[in-house]
């Protein structure tokens, strides 16, 4: 029986496995009021961090914070209004894809996904 084994070393292996690691950013915690019929109903608090695969793309989102953090607050007031009630549990997956449109469209597809890492709705 012959075997044949790799040329990669398992030190190479684990330079490989960290190049690929995600590098997480985290954001200021976003808060915004819940109204319902002219009135403030409730509000609506989030964590995020965005996770990137590079750090090119790492200095990309540090240059864009400010971009950033100004269309998540405006998307989170969109939604606000019409996805987001004081009286129902958060619909994380609907906000979380509008977040991500935001980034995308702020950064360009598939160069960072975001995470909520904490929410909260209340009244």
């Amino acid at each position: 029986m012959l075997w044949a084994l790799s040329p990669v070393s398992a030190g190479a292996e684990d330079k490989k496995a960290a190049d690929d690691a995600p590098i997480y950013i985290q954001f200021a915690p976003i808060s915004v009021p819940l109204m319902q019929g002219g009135y403030v109903q409730g509000s609506f608090h989030i964590r995020l961090e965005l996770a990137v695969t590079s750090e090119k793309n790492k200095e990309a989102v540090d240059r864009m914070v400010p971009r950033l953090e100004s269309a998540y607050l405006m998307s989170l007031v969109d939604l606000s209004r019409y996805v987001i009630r004081a009286d129902e549990p958060a619909d994380l997956a609907s906000i979380g894809a509008a977040l991500q449109q935001s980034t995308n469209d702020i950064l360009g597809p598939e160069k960072a996904r975001v995470l909520i890492s904490e929410a909260a709705v209340r009244r």
